[in-house]
């Protein structure tokens, strides 16, 4: 009886256990703290990323990720990617949320737990300059680097109609954002390309 008990609960355990992948950049640079991916009971859910404090494996957040891809579409890094400031204090996530648009959320992060930074939205702000109303059909956001402890560089690609829905109007568009973590504040928008169908 007591041999069938412990089989059972064997049994059990392995049916409770999730896979686990560290995200691609999930390590902070002083080593105390690492993002995983954690598999969901339903293969088809999205997935989480779980913040943990090394030295004492205790978890300290959870975030979903996306909406988009599940677990093994996550685990690759065009859909899912960590950049940490210098000092480890903030964590930038890059996550899908559709099949053409990935999203950047950023996080201050101490042992005691995380906190999502409600940031300006940069995304309007490049419409907007450009004189467009809406997305056509893709909208990409990456972190780049950290440019000081509390700086981050964010590439946000697209394309849009600049005016009427005229095929001579359709434009595809990179700029590079500049974030403050601290405020969640937009302190520059630069414009590295703007092509037309033709290029």
């Amino acid at each position: 009886m007591r041999l069938v008990l412990i089989t059972l609960f064997l049994s059990i355990a392995v049916l409770q256990a999730r896979e686990e992948t560290l995200v691609t950049g999930g390590k902070s640079p002083d080593k105390r703290f690492r993002v995983v991916l954690i598999q969901p009971h339903d293969e088809d859910a999205a997935p989480v990323a779980s913040f943990r404090y090394v030295p004492t494996g205790k978890i300290i957040g959870e975030h979903f990720v996306g909406s988009y891809a599940n677990y093994q579409g996550a685990r690759d890094p065009i859909n899912t990617e960590v950049a940490w400031s210098p000092g480890s204090r903030y964590a930038a996530i890059k996550e899908r949320s559709t099949k053409r648009s990935t999203d950047v959320t950023i996080f201050s992060v101490s042992q005691a737990g995380i906190r999502e930074i409600k940031t300006e939205d940069y995304f309007q702000r490049i419409l907007h300059l450009l004189g467009a109303s809406e997305v056509e059909r893709y909208s990409f956001e990456k972190p780049v680097r950290w440019t000081s402890p509390t700086d981050v560089v964010i590439d946000v690609t697209g394309d849009c109609f600049i005016g009427s829905r005229d095929a001579a109007n359709y434009r595809s568009f990179h700029y590079r954002v500049t974030l403050d973590a601290s405020t969640g504040k937009t302190k520059t928008i630069k414009r590295i390309a703007l092509k037309n169908e033709t290029g």
